[in-house]
């Protein structure tokens, strides 16, 4: 594979009461088939960046459909095979950093020491979950082919998958379960005391689709498309122990999974997001929420927080501090919302941006900017008032006691043409 490699050093700062010593990984795309990997380690005041080609793998991929399925090679920028190698999370692990698209048929792997760039396949050349967990040595992903993710998307039929174990010390594989999933795996997690497995199958489409070729909707439509809603989503749900299966139906588009210290609760975000596939426009189509997901033989959705001012959702982490635990989650436009986990309440609302304008459902399904200021992703520090608020330039140390900004780190240095960014990772002390 094609890739290159600098480090530079940036100017760190010490925080009142904290060392500034963490490490934060940020994948991001261009729409020139280039990843831009940003490593920012705060204790050694150094970032690196590895810029990376995906030409053949997308090459190899038009190839491999155009010879086995009906695919007619497309190079649009959202056709659904070149948005498959978007990069849109990634873990740290040690000294490699794991890197996973949409659904690209491998995943990346960074040594942080070496700084090399290597990728491996999924053992059947299947596509690979876009949100995954490791669990000691244990990689866990979802796992489903080209061809059959290819008539989902052109008839609607459901996807066969499964949920696979890769020892990352041996490289062998187990499969966990098989299912089948309404739309693409988006997020695998494992609870940490490993019993229970819990995949999310998301969709973005709104009973009511969008138009090909239709540039504008009134807002009669809009209302009528809000009205309507969402396809339904599933949340698949195995239990090792007992050998069994359950499946939640969630129509508000769920995505990602947390856990914090107990380990048969989590939180999953819904979005209530609509995308429009002809231009590639996201859409606000209801309340977003967490959801307390309590985990058992009979598991269920036992809380939620949701509000109409609470959109978008791109990311939410559990911290604790003093005792407590609590959610913080990035919400559009420029806001950050922090919740008490015990309760579901919001305890603050932060606002970023001195002209907020507010989101509304008031005239049906609305449309999200292109590109606003809102940070993608969020990583709290545990027992203090920080927060690390990381947008497509910056990573800015938010001080939510202080509500202010205390430092900024200029991280795109280079000016790497970003057009996506994916979830960024934060190490764990």
């Amino acid at each position: 594979m094609d890739y290159s490699y600098t480090k530079h050093l940036i100017p760190t700062q010490r925080l009142l009461g904290y060392n500034l010593s963490d490490k934060i990984f940020i994948p991001s795309y261009g729409w020139n088939k280039n990843h831009y990997y940003h490593y920012i380690d705060f204790g050694d005041s150094s970032y690196k960046h590895w810029k990376v080609s995906y030409k053949k793998d997308y090459q190899n991929m038009q190839n491999h459909l155009k010879d086995n399925a009906d695919y007619s090679p497309n190079d649009d920028l959202l056709d659904h095979i070149n948005f498959s190698f978007v990069p849109h999370s990634s873990i740290i692990n040690d000294n490699n950093i794991y890197v996973f698209s949409v659904n690209a048929v491998y995943f990346t792997v960074i040594n942080t020491k070496l700084n090399t760039v290597r990728q491996i396949y999924e053992e059947q050349h299947k596509m690979i979950s876009s949100t995954n967990v490791i669990f000691g040595d244990f990689l866990f992903y979802g796992r489903y082919s080209a061809e059959d993710r290819l008539r989902n998307i052109v008839h609607k039929t459901p996807i066969p998958s499964e949920i696979v174990c890769l020892n990352l010390k041996t490289m062998q594989t187990e499969v966990i379960c098989s299912f089948e999933s309404c739309n693409i795996i988006h997020s695998v997690s494992i609870n940490p005391g490993g019993r229970y497995i819990i995949a999310v199958s998301t969709t973005a489409d709104p009973n009511i689709p969008f138009t090909k070729g239709k540039k504008s909707y009134s807002e009669d439509e809009l209302e009528q498309m809000l009205d309507a809603g969402l396809n339904d989503s599933q949340i698949h749900i195995f239990d090792r122990e007992t050998n069994t299966y359950q499946v939640i139906l969630m129509d508000d588009s769920p995505a990602h999974i947390e856990f914090g210290k107990d380990p048969d609760i989590c939180y999953i975000s819904s979005h209530s997001l609509g995308v429009n596939p002809y231009n590639g426009f996201v859409y606000c189509f209801g309340k977003g929420a967490i959801n307390r997901l309590s985990l058992s033989q009979s598991s269920e959705i036992t809380s939620k927080y949701q509000g109409e001012d609470f959109s978008r959702l791109s990311t939410h982490k559990v911290f604790q501090r003093n005792d407590k635990e609590f959610i913080a989650v990035t919400v559009y436009p420029q806001q950050i919302f922090i919740l008490d986990a015990g309760t579901m309440q919001i305890v603050t609302k932060i606002q970023l941006g001195d002209s907020i304008v507010p989101a509304t459902l008031n005239h049906g399904a609305y449309r999200y900017p292109r590109v606003d200021k809102t940070p993608f992703s969020v990583h709290p520090i545990n027992e203090s008032p920080y927060l690390f608020l990381i947008t497509g330039k910056k990573i800015q140390v938010y001080n939510f006691d202080k509500m202010k900004e205390e430092v900024i780190y200029q991280y795109n240095i280079l000016k790497d043409p970003i057009a996506v960014l994916g979830h960024s990772c934060k190490n764990n002390f």
